[in-house]
This record gives structure tokens, C-alpha cells and sequence, in this order.
């Protein structure tokens, strides 16, 4: 009588005994729905044809995820990642940079076509997208920098890196293209651009007035500011509290006397869940940077060439030519390295050189 096949061996050889006394052996393999069925008089027949059998279908099963990945499109996984993955891999970036993610991808899907199988993007497809970018192509149709254009191909990585999770294609082409940016632009308020901004920093309101001199005296980034609520300020320490986030410090920072003059004015009779600048439409959500009153504002002030994002500049450009280390500024930014922190560096130099030469000039000069 032939021997009792063990439990463990494999669940797909199931012994039947017959009525003359002897056992089959039923073999059923099932790989990727499909299924094969067959009985065997003797065990060994059976784990020879099981092994066989899984072999030709995990096979045929390749050669139909082959065929199917052949004609899976770019519009096909841009589709399914901003149903399924997009608001995922942006959380922290809330609607806003969603939106921005979706405006982006449209562009991606006009420019490769949406029919674009995805084993046979190439990275010329995308190197041909960066410089119709940069000659004003781009998704605002306007010429864009190399920094804009690394974060709209990061869009496209990310999507490619969610197809490989899916194995819908091992494409890395995204993941290859990264263009130099320059980030040495730093433009600040020198000294006689400084009392002319504070001159006119109230004459388009109260919310830019209050948003303007935070900017000025934390050195806070604009999406930090707008995301502050009433419980973030310390009233009898006048401190403003900007709790760590990715890729950044948690830091506390000093407020004046007329900033925190207007934060009463907004905050006096509200909960500490209340924006600290509300919309004016919309008190439930914060307000956003009024670039129209901003303009006005630097017209008045005779300034050109500033961004709201430069007063984060003369902060800590300030900081340093008053002889704050390297470290304190990083900390006063909330950067975690120096790396960002020496782009000021040469300014601490300057200024010193200035106010030695002055004083050579006023003492030794007889």
C-alpha cells in the first residue's frame, strides 16, 4: 500500500482513496487564476507534473504581464496615481499643492501625449520637455528656472515611482533629470531701502502690515506665517512659535512692539484655533498673501526686484552683519545643516570691512 503523503508537502496533492483499496493522487495547480487539474496513480508522477505544470503557467503568466504592461499608457498611471496616490504623497502640502501636483501632471499629459505607452518613454522625451520649459513651454507659459522645472519633473518621478510599486514599468528616467539650479540670489533691504519699506509697510492695511513686519523681524517663510493660529503667539513672552515640519526645526521667535500691537487687533476677543490672519471671505481657512496691495506697497517703497520671500533674506543677512554665528542664523531659519547659512557668510565679511575702513577713515586719516 503506498505511503500517507504529509501534511506539509504541498496542499495542491490531495491523496483519494479508491474502492479497490489503492490511492490517487488529485494534483490541481493555480497560479494568477489560472487553474490545471489531473490525478496520478503513483505520488512521484503527481510532484513531477505539479512542478511542471506550475513552471509552464507562472511562465504563461509572465508572458501575459509582459503583453499587458506593453500596453499600459502614461495617461493610464497618471489616472490611477491622482485617484489613488496623489493626496497620499502630498498631505502636508494640504489642496494647494495638490492642485498644483494635478496642473502640473495635465501639462505632462499634453506634452508626452496620453497614449504614450509607458516602456516607451525615453529620457529624450523628457530632456525635450525641459527645454520647451525654459523657453516658455511650460504649464504657466512663461519661461521657467532650472528650480520650477525640477519640481515639475519630480511630479513625473513621483508617478513613475508609484508604477514601479504597481510594476507597471521600471522606468527611472524621472529620477535622472535634475537640472543645476542657482539659489544664489539673495536680495535684501540695504540701509537705506530698510526705512523706506518700514515707512510705508502700513499703508495698504493692517493684515499686510502685520504679515510684513513678522516677515521682517522672524525671518518665517510666507506658508509659515499664513499657518500660524492665535495659540502659536506667546503673549507675555512675545514670542511667535513655529512647530517643526518636515525637513525643518521647531524655533521660537521674538516679536516687536507694533507686531504684536497688530496681532491683538486681529486675535483680541478669539479662540486659540483661529487663524492669526483669517481670510476676510472665509474665517474658517487663512487668509492668503494680497500680491496686488504687496506691488502698491513696494511701489511706494521704490523697491524692485523683492519678493515677500526677500525679507526672510534681510533677516538673517541682518543677523550676520550684526555678528550672529553661522549657527545662530541657521537656528533663527530652521535649517538643520549650515549649508543654506553660508550664502550670508560673505556679508559678515563686508560689513566688517566696512566699519573698520570708517573708522580708519574717521581716526587715522590726519
Amino acid at each position: 500500500m503506498d505511503k500517507c503523503v504529509p501534511y506539509a508537502l504541498s496542499m495542491a496533492i490531495d491523496p483519494r482513496p479508491r474502492s479497490d483499496g489503492t490511492t490517487g493522487y488529485r494534483v490541481r495547480v493555480m497560479v494568477n487564476r489560472q487553474s490545471r487539474t489531473k490525478t496520478f496513480d503513483k505520488y512521484r508522477d503527481a510532484v513531477r507534473w505539479e512542478a511542471e505544470t506550475r513552471v509552464e503557467l507562472e511562465r504563461n503568466r509572465h508572458f501575459a504581464e509582459d503583453a499587458l504592461r506593453a500596453e499600459r499608457t502614461i495617461g493610464d498611471l497618471v489616472d490611477r496615481y491622482v485617484d489613488r496616490q496623489l493626496h497620499r504623497d502630498l498631505v502636508r502640502s494640504g489642496e494647494k499643492g495638490q492642485r498644483a501636483r494635478r496642473r502640473h501632471l495635465e501639462w505632462w499629459l499634453e506634452e508626452l501625449g496620453r497614449d504614450l505607452q509607458l516602456n516607451h518613454l525615453r529620457r529624450a522625451h523628457l530632456m525635450e520637455a525641459a527645454e520647451t520649459m525654459e523657453i516658455g513651454g511650460g504649464p504657466s507659459g512663461k519661461p521657467l528656472k532650472p528650480a520650477t522645472i525640477n519640481r515639475i519633473v519630480a511630479a513625473l518621478a513621483a508617478v513613475l515611482r508609484y508604477g514601479r510599486r504597481l510594476e507597471w514599468t521600471e522606468s527611472r528616467v524621472a529620477d535622472e533629470l535634475h537640472l543645476e539650479e542657482d539659489n544664489a540670489r539673495i536680495r535684501y533691504l540695504d540701509e537705506e531701502e530698510l526705512p523706506r519699506f518700514l515707512d510705508v509697510v502700513g499703508s495698504e492695511g493692517p493684515l499686510l502690515e502685520s504679515l510684513g513686519l513678522l516677515g521682517l523681524q522672524t525671518g518665517a517663510r510666507r506658508g509659515e506665517l499664513l499657518a500660524r493660529k492665535s495659540g502659536d503667539v506667546d503673549r507675555e513672552r512675545r514670542l511667535l512659535s513655529i512647530p517643526r515640519s518636515k525637513g525643518r526645526v521647531a524655533r521660537s521667535l521674538p516679536l516687536g512692539e507694533r507686531t504684536m500691537e497688530l496681532i491683538a487687533e486681529h486675535t483680541s476677543i478669539v479662540t486659540k484655533d483661529r487663524w492669526l490672519h483669517p481670510s476676510p471671505t472665509d474665517p474658517a481657512k487663512p487668509t492668503t498673501l494680497p500680491y496686488k496691495r504687496w506691488h502698491a506697497l513696494l511701489e511706494r517703497a521704490k523697491l524692485e526686484d523683492f519678493r515677500f520671500h526677500d525679507l526672510r533674506h534681510t533677516f538673517a543677512s541682518y543677523l550676520m552683519m550684526d555678528g550672529a554665528s553661522p549657527g545662530e542664523v541657521a537656528e533663527a531659519l530652521g535649517h538643520r545643516s549650515l549649508a543654506m547659512v553660508k550664502r550670508y557668510a560673505h556679508l559678515s565679511d563686508a560689513h566688517m570691512h566696512r566699519v573698520v575702513s570708517e573708522m580708519q577713515s574717521r581716526v587715522l586719516a590726519r
